[in-house]
C-alpha cells in the first residue's frame, strides 16, 4: 500500500497532497504473533494434559 502510495504521488500534480490516513499493518503482524503464541500454549497443554491420563511420555507423544 505505501509503495502505491508513494507512485500516486510522483504521478500527481505538484500541488495535489495525499497521505495514509490509517494502516492496519501492525495490527496484523500483531494478531499474527499472538496467534502463533496461543498455538504454542495449546500444543504444549495438550502433550500434558494427554501425558496425565496416560501417564507415559511414549504413549503421549505416539
Amino acid at each position: 500500500m505505501e509503495k502505491t502510495l508513494e507512485q500516486l504521488k510522483k504521478e500527481l500534480p505538484p500541488d495535489v497532497k495525499i497521505e495514509l490516513l490509517f494502516s492496519s499493518a501492525s495490527f496484523i503482524k500483531d494478531s499474527i504473533n499472538n496467534l502463533s503464541e496461543t498455538l504454542l500454549y495449546a500444543a504444549i497443554f495438550v502433550v500434558l494434559v494427554v501425558l496425565i491420563f496416560l501417564g507415559r511420555w511414549r504413549a503421549t507423544f505416539i
